[in-house]
């Protein structure tokens, strides 16, 4: 390869790199949630809520887990990249388990779009 050749390959990469540097800065955001149950919530220490904000192609843009739960309402806070909610729809999901079984969960997506009314409320329902 010669000398011109490999200046040229170097600033193709440099130049590319910078693009991706520039194009690669998240947007961090946090959304406000609480989760609340159509019935009280009986659960044990180890049980384990998750909530995630998800695209509807099923990939997880964000996504927290919280145990210590209490009763409800359960305050979420959850940050997330907002350039990624640009790539189309997406829904927040919230369930529980407890020692890997399924207790509560919701039983419909929450569609999400940022400037929604915060907190978001996200109900679910006992499986038992």
């Amino acid at each position: 390869m010669t000398l011109r050749r490999k200046a040229g390959l170097a600033a193709l990469l440099l130049g590319t790199a910078l693009l991706a540097g520039c194009a690669g800065t998240p947007e961090f955001r946090t959304l406000e949630a609480r989760v609340v149950s159509q019935t009280p919530l009986t659960l044990g220490p180890e049980a384990e809520l998750r909530v995630s904000l998800e695209r509807e192609d099923g990939g997880v843009i964000a996504e927290t887990r919280q145990r210590r739960l209490g009763g409800a309402p359960i305050p979420v806070r959850l940050s997330y990249d907002a350039r990624s909610l640009a790539q189309g729809d997406a829904a927040l999901h919230a369930e529980i388990r407890e020692a890997g079984r399924l207790r509560y969960r919701q039983t419909e997506p929450r569609p999400f779009a940022p400037g929604m009314g915060e907190p978001v409320t996200l109900t679910l329902e006992s499986l038992d």
